[in-house]
């Protein structure tokens, strides 16, 4: 038997409501079916029974979904107009989404999406502008691009840690695995040593790849500074 419960709903689930309403309401007439009306203060809330299910992978916009009512081994075809639910990583989980028949379809008017930020790993050097396939921490794999960072390749020579999200359907580096070190920023040279200043800074690579040099000899005649 189908869930057909009750659900309390507050604004931000209205508003999904009215934005799914008005795009059905859109759409062409179809034969033997009834027009809603445009504005959704005018359809009687008790008729619109809102209802539950899961359903698992990712599910676009405009694409129709097989979805099991919870309680329930039950399945209905749901169309999402709602929003693209890209999933990434672990597919198969179920995922919840709340749907009701609209103009003869079932159509979903709130949907449990996957994170949009996910951590895992990738190997080797990743130059600006090119795509590399991350390893998330929580399964599966997305290729991402890097618009910001020029990665080395690690000295460890296995896989480094960084951060990615996604922007609609694309996946975007955030940042990388840093490295912390000390940068010179001053120097004292007294009549016994010489006194460097540091810096704590954050560095793509753990590998020194520049070098400077102080002359003995001019060590050797210097005064001391204030």
């Amino acid at each position: 038997m189908a869930d057909a419960r009750s659900y309390q709903f507050g604004p931000v689930l209205t508003d999904r409501i009215i934005s799914v309403v008005k795009r059905v309401d859109s759409m062409p007439y179809q034969a033997g079916l009834t027009r809603i009306p445009t504005r959704f203060e005018d359809v009687p809330q008790p008729g619109m029974m809102l209802k539950r299910g899961t359903y698992t992978g990712s599910w676009a916009v405009g694409q129709t979904a097989r979805v099991t009512l919870v309680n329930t081994t039950q399945t209905i075809a749901v169309t999402n107009y709602c929003v693209d639910a890209i999933r990434a990583g672990n597919t198969s989980a179920p995922y919840t989404v709340v749907f009701a028949a609209i103009q003869g379809t079932q159509t979903a008017v709130e949907v449990q999406a996957d994170g949009i930020f996910k951590v895992g790993t990738f190997s080797g050097s990743w130059a600006i502008g090119a795509t590399k396939a991350v390893s998330l921490d929580t399964g599966g794999e997305v290729t991402a691009s890097n618009s910001f960072w020029p990665i080395p390749t690690d000295s460890s020579g296995g896989s480094r840690s960084c951060a990615v999200a996604r922007d609609g359907q694309s996946w975007y580096l955030v940042v990388p695995r840093l490295f912390s070190g000390d940068a010179a920023t001053s120097v004292t040279v007294t009549s016994s040593q010489i006194e460097f200043g540091t810096l704590p800074f954050a560095a793509l690579s753990d590998q020194g790849t520049a070098t400077f040099a102080i002359s003995i000899a001019t060590c050797a005649t210097a005064t001391s500074s204030p």
